[in-house]
């Protein structure tokens, strides 16, 4: 893997294959037992091929109990050095066409399949810079920390990315030809020359563009909050987790990549508060289509580019409400409400009743208030929805003493429904409504302490209480 040759006078080791610059030191320190730390995909290609060797092929070898003998075992070793240096080949082909060398690459690069979007783009657009070494080194070292992530994972940016900038899907096929002619404006096999000064920085400044881009994406999908000297509240950050963790509404994020670098913290805080409460009612429970509003995203997500001073939240506000009165009137929206949070005992069902419990109690005190005007969470308490646990008021697993047959057939319903903030609800467990009273009284939770008004828990004070959650949640999951 290494040969010497004279430096300044002195031997010094050489590595026999150079590897690009973002693996080159890695596969040195591989080579040389340094155990370097894979820090992208690609190092752990290079880990993976570098351990497989030793394991499959050398390992095997010494560990084989049949071989017992050293003699044998090295005899082995040397067929397996020998099948190595004197029976496979390299192939060293020389191009001084750089267009049919770069295609050479596309075709040959990684085992014979074919190359990632992302590394199709990288040829193409240092292919462009060839002749502008400065724009074509930072281009490189931006390639090399966009490139660093699984290549599922950067396809994934790159579509967001393009719907961001360009209002519109990216095509599910040819990606990079896709995004290499709308975002980067070039053919393929185009070398700018020497005079195209600006349109080299054009290029590279959008290829750094795109990396920041992308570290604000990588953010947002593994709910940080994006800004680093963040005004928002720990309650407003926690919203962008409900909003893509819980509720799973990815579809947003190219809207929210626009956001972030066109508006202010306070829009993109408003903007997560609407959409977190049109995606509960619109998707999480009436089941809308994704493409009735994927177009007022995209849309929007444009807009805020092209006119970032003049964009005003109460459009997309007017524009989902739209969707909202269509597809998921009130009247839908309660009755689906009954249905989609019964409860059942898969953890994907019961994060969401938490996520509607939770969100109720924290809009409590302003709909007691009257529910007037824009709504006012308490912003104090922040429920961990890993940790809160959801309470039957009449019990899920009644004793025989306490059974009541009307209250059986609803006690997964929503209205004997509420939530204990804790790991677990122990202490409550399966007893009857009378022994939880003071459990209730003794809460932080209002929606348990409004409990203790009801003198015992029967269908009628259970249906009152399903009218009131129902109504609130009208009231609060409304753009």
């Amino acid at each position: 893997m290494e040969y010497k040759e004279v430096i300044n006078n002195q031997l010094q080791p050489r590595l026999r294959l150079t590897l690009s610059k973002a693996d080159y030191v890695f596969f040195e320190d591989l080579i040389n037992g340094r155990s370097p730390k894979s820090l992208r995909d690609s190092h752990k290609k290079l880990q993976t091929a570098w351990d497989s060797i030793r394991t499959k092929l050398i390992n095997k070898i010494l560990n084989d109990i049949s071989k017992s003998s050293v003699s044998d075992k090295l005899n082995s070793l040397l067929q397996l050095r020998k099948s190595v240096i004197e029976d496979c080949y390299v192939i060293y082909i020389v191009s001084e066409d750089r267009s049919e060398a770069y295609r050479l690459f596309a075709v040959l690069n990684d085992r014979g399949r074919e190359l990632s979007d992302g590394n199709k783009l990288r040829s193409d657009t240092l292919e462009l810079l060839e002749k502008h070494e400065r724009e074509q080194i930072l281009a490189e070292d931006n390639w090399d920390t966009i490139l660093s992530y699984p290549a599922t994972d950067v396809e994934q940016f790159f579509r967001n990315y393009y719907a961001s900038h360009q209002g519109k899907g990216a095509a599910k096929r040819n990606l990079a030809d896709t995004f290499r002619d709308d975002i980067f404006k070039f053919p393929s096999g185009v070398v700018l020359e020497l005079a195209d000064t600006k349109e080299a920085k054009k290029v590279s400044h959008t290829i750094s563009d795109i990396k920041n881009e992308q570290q604000v994406f990588i953010e947002i999908s593994e709910l940080r909050w994006p800004y680093r000297d963040a005004t928002a509240s720990d309650w407003q950050q926690e919203r962008l987790q409900r909003l893509i963790k819980v509720l799973r509404h990815t579809l947003c994020i190219p809207l929210l990549l626009s956001v972030y670098h066109c508006l202010s913290e306070k829009e993109f805080i408003e903007i997560i508060d609407i959409l977190e409460r049109f995606a509960f009612r619109y998707i999480t429970i009436v089941g809308g289509h994704a493409e009735k509003i994927s177009t007022i995203y995209y849309d929007h997500a444009k807009l805020i580019r092209q006119a970032p001073q003049e964009y005003k939240i109460p459009t997309l506000r007017n524009e989902l409400k739209v969707v909202q009165d269509k597809y998921a009137p009130d009247e839908t929206f309660e009755s689906l409400l009954i249905q989609k949070l019964s409860y059942q005992d898969n953890s994907s069902k019961k994060i969401i009743i938490r996520h509607f419990l939770t969100t109720l109690e924290d809009h409590v005190e302003w709909y007691s208030n009257g529910a007037n005007g824009k709504l006012k969470p308490n912003e104090i308490s922040i429920f961990d929805l890993s940790k809160v646990t959801i309470e039957h008021i009449y019990p899920h697993n009644a004793s025989s003493a306490s059974r009541i047959e009307e209250l059986e057939l609803l006690k997964n319903d929503i209205g004997n429904l509420s939530f204990w903030p804790g790991r677990n609800n122990n202490s409550a467990g399966n007893k009857s409504f009378s022994e939880k009273k003071s459990l209730y009284e003794q809460s932080n939770v209002t929606l348990n302490r409004e409990l203790i008004k009801f003198l015992d828990w029967d269908k009628q004070n259970f249906q009152q209480r399903r009218n009131k959650l129902l109504k609130m949640a009208k009231k609060i999951f409304t753009v």
